[in-house]
């Protein structure tokens, strides 16, 4: 089992789509949505290539492939204000920004008797029940998929549930 957490595209946005390193006066003279979507240029071309990989080798021996995003991008309301901004407030659209995110798999050969299927609407929380379930018997039990976000960045631990507000 390999996990890797890549930290891009988050900010500083340092690489452009091929790869290379603005330069300070490139960077400046970007947007953030700019230098954010050359980074993500970056960052899925290089993954894909990787799982290109992957995939090439013989049927029996692909491993199982999860890619999945921990955040989306802040919505410009966060970027304006990042230390007053009430995310239990946010818009429907800056919610869908933040939690809407990229969770894909590949899961090669038969699934396990009684495995659990990844479907729609499906949280990150329940990622490695699917994931294992289809590897390995087991009691592998889902958790409510629910989303749930704080006040703001003074208040980390001032939960609310969002669920029903996203799309």
């Amino acid at each position: 089992l390999v996990i890797a957490h890549l930290l891009l595209p988050h900010e500083p946005y340092v690489f452009d789509e091929v790869g290379r390193y603005p330069t300070p006066a490139e960077r400046a003279s970007r947007t953030l949505d700019e230098g954010y979507r050359r980074q993500m240029r970056f960052t899925n071309d290089r993954i894909l290539a990787f799982v290109d990989e992957l995939l090439a080798a013989p049927e029996a021996d692909r491993p199982i492939i999860v890619i999945a995003a921990d955040e989306g991008p802040y919505p410009d309301g966060y970027a304006k204000d990042q230390v007053r901004f009430d995310w239990s407030t946010a818009t429907t659209d800056d919610l869908e920004i933040k939690y809407g995110i990229l969770l894909s798999f590949y899961l090669p050969g038969d699934p396990m008797p009684g495995a659990i299927a990844p479907y729609d609407r499906m949280t990150s929380v329940n990622t490695w029940p699917v994931v294992l379930s289809h590897a390995f018997a087991g009691p592998w039990t889902l958790s409510p998929d629910r989303s749930w976000t704080s006040a703001g960045w003074r208040r980390p631990y001032d939960l609310e549930d969002v669920t029903d507000r996203l799309p």
